[in-house]
């Protein structure tokens, strides 16, 4: 059996944080680094991860291949839960971005709010996608006893 690692909740938290203040040059490497911290918090995103797709050698090489093209939006997505993908609001009301993601659903603490001072809508997926998996990450951890 694979052991799960269960990343630190506030890990995610404060590289959400650095996503919501940063600008567009650092959005490349915010996103890759979303992505190196996401792989390690559930065995469902592992598995999406390297599931091969077409055209792609597996998602890993996909993303990969999305920020080599600088296409940050389909990156951001990529790391949005699976099962938060339905429901999502963007918007840059007074230059700033502003995403909803899992709206109108249940109980897990949703639905979760990201934001980029410098209106770039990537980044503000990211702090929303960290912010869910924190949470997620949290309420495993609460699950195991480990906090």
């Amino acid at each position: 059996m694979v052991e799960q690692v269960i990343p630190d909740a506030g890990r995610l938290v404060e590289l959400a944080g650095r996503c919501r203040h940063a600008t567009c040059p650092e959005a490349g490497k915010l996103i890759e680094e979303a992505w190196e911290l996401s792989a390690q918090v559930t065995a469902e995103f592992r598995r999406f991860a390297v599931r091969y797709s077409s055209g792609f050698h597996n998602n890993a090489g996909r993303f990969g291949m999305l920020l080599e093209a600088r296409a940050h939006h389909d990156a951001a997505l990529m790391l949005v839960p699976e099962d938060m993908r339905d429901e999502m609001e963007t918007t840059t009301l007074y230059q700033v971005a502003r995403v909803t993601i899992n709206m109108n659903h249940g109980d897990d603490g949703s639905p979760y709010y990201g934001e980029n001072d410098c209106n770039y809508v990537p980044l503000a997926i990211v702090d929303a996608a960290l912010r869910a998996r924190a949470q997620a990450s949290s309420d495993t951890a609460k699950s195991e006893g480990e906090v």
